[in-house]
């Protein structure tokens, strides 16, 4: 069976890009945040949001805005591809 990768891709001019499962896990580690910690702010399962930041799953538009909002970014900012959540963070 084939896993995902969860490193940051390239586009076509060879620049880094973030996708949205690999930015979650940045800004859930920029905010000091656990799995488990993330998992009782939004309401989500531990599974859920590692699926989510492993790239194995997508999520509902309802559960990203609650993921956005206990990280403190807004959804748009964590599925942007050219969003650097180590330089945008407030």
């Amino acid at each position: 069976m084939e896993t995902k990768d969860a490193s940051p891709t390239r586009n076509r001019y060879n620049y880094k890009v973030e996708t949205p499962h690999n930015c979650v896990r940045k800004v859930r580690k920029l905010r000091g945040l656990s799995l488990e910690q993330l998992a009782e702010i939004t309401g989500l399962t531990f599974q859920n949001i590692s699926n989510v930041e492993r790239g194995s799953v997508n999520m509902r538009a309802k559960n990203w805005l609650r993921l956005a909002q206990a990280l403190g970014v807004s959804a748009e900012d964590l599925a942007n591809p050219d969003y650097d959540p180590e330089k945008n963070l407030p």
